[in-house]
């Protein structure tokens, strides 16, 4: 038995699928598979009953994942004490989109530093486009966007999923949100943030839904600066509930998108490729918090 069955049969037991756990683990699910049966044949029992639907566990893996887990755990602080000890401190980075911060809880970066106080983490803010650079180009080691990104190969694990709404000035549309019909804002300015991959949340693709002609403004890559735009009466835009919370609404009305389906979710996003220990760190971590949230 080796530190990466271990690592491999708690990922399974966790995740209860051989497809997720060697997605996480960053192996094939061919050699994922083989490592599982070599260590059920070293063991003599049966760890897993396979079938369409997962991997799940049986009684005996039951037993063993205590003690597999702890293991796991103390082989991790093993190598982590000796990195803190002869101050090699792993450095992670991370590029976060630009909006994303208000949708996760305060001191979000701060208790994962304490959580994993042998990783230097830096975090870098960009335009959502260019964090997807960045991370595509190896440049950072991950990054926190809106979703869904358009990334082959990515690796992406939802940290917010808030309600959307549109966002319009009084003294454009002096109406209240329960009065409102989508057939008004016909004629209208959508502002999207930046340009190229236009981004407003499933506004104009609502207004094409329905019938109604909209003209789409994506040349303003900052959000406060579409705000003020739509403050001063001269467009709409979509906004999530994190925004509606935090800015002085009193000359703007915020209206429940009518589509449901439209969501502002925040990922958190790897490329699959093989992982140091402090990424796996970083990721066991943000798969933590994800759980404590469902």
């Amino acid at each position: 038995m080796n530190f990466n069955q271990l690592e491999w049969f708690c990922a399974a037991y966790r995740t209860h699928s051989f497809a997720k756990a060697a997605e996480q683990t960053y192996v094939s699910r061919q050699a994922f598979g083989k490592a599982i049966k070599t260590l059920e044949d070293e063991l003599g029992v049966e760890l897993f009953v396979r079938d369409e639907s997962g991997a799940h566990p049986t009684e005996a893996a039951d037993d063993i994942f205590p003690f597999a887990w702890r293991c796991l755990k103390n082989m991790q602080a093993i190598r982590q004490t000796a990195a803190m000890a002869d101050g090699r401190r792993p450095v992670i980075t991370i590029a976060i989109a630009d909006g994303v911060l208000e949708s996760l809880p305060d001191g979000f970066f701060e208790t994962m530093e304490k959580d994993i106080p042998w990783v230097e983490i830096h975090v870098e803010k960009h335009f959502y486009m260019r964090c997807t650079e960045l991370l595509e180009a190896g440049r950072v080691e991950f990054a926190i966007v809106p979703g869904p990104l358009k990334t082959e190969g990515a690796e992406r694990v939802a940290l917010a999923d808030e309600p959307v709404y549109l966002v319009f000035s009084r003294s454009m549309l002096d109406v209240e949100p329960e009065s409102f019909r989508i057939d008004q804002l016909r004629g209208s300015t959508v502002f999207a943030v930046g340009k190229g991959d236009l981004s407003d949340l499933g506004l104009s693709e609502l207004a094409a839904r329905c019938g109604v002609d909209v003209c789409t403004n994506g040349q303003y890559n900052d959000y406060e600066l579409i705000l003020s735009k739509v403050r001063a009466g001269q467009g709409v835009c979509m906004a999530p509930e994190s925004v509606r919370r935090r800015i002085d609404g009193k000359d703007l009305v915020f209206v429940p998108s009518p589509d449901p389906g439209l969501r502002w979710r925040i990922d958190f996003v790897c490329i699959g490729r093989s992982c140091t220990e402090a990424e796996r760190a970083v990721m066991d971590y943000i798969r933590g918090y994800a759980d404590s949230k469902e």
